[in-house]
């Protein structure tokens, strides 16, 4: 089952967890006025996928951090809100990957979580 995609590239296979965060992004001129009442300027609403990896070998390393390597890029998943696939443009957190295993020149990876951040308003 299809359910993450990086510039159209299926690699569910590699992904162990998937989190959607729905956040909102308010301005900093919010808050209470001096009545007490709640004023609140909403800039975005935005989307923020958790994915967690599964370890990988070295080839399947190398083509993952190399779908990536663009600052700005496409990725496909399923959203929990539609059930159906969405496609947003996004930038990512830092990917920390750490070798698990070096054995007679195999490398092997230990699976990391990676922040996919929306820029603007989603494709569907």
């Amino acid at each position: 089952m299809t359910y993450f995609k990086i510039n159209n590239t299926d690699v569910s296979d590699l992904v162990s967890g998937l989190k959607v965060d729905y956040e909102v992004i308010i301005s900093d001129d919010s808050g209470r006025t001096a009545a007490g009442t709640m004023v609140m300027d909403i800039v975005a609403k935005k989307t923020k996928l958790e994915v967690t990896f599964i370890p990988m070998a070295q080839e399947r390393m190398s083509s993952l951090l190399n779908s990536m390597e663009s600052y700005i890029f496409n990725v496909q998943y399923l959203d929990p809100k539609t059930k159906a696939m969405r496609t947003i443009q996004v930038y990512i957190g830092t990917p920390e990957v750490e070798y698990y295993v070096i054995h007679n020149d195999k490398k092997t990876y230990n699976g990391f979580t990676l922040s996919f951040i929306e820029l603007w308003g989603g494709i569907n």
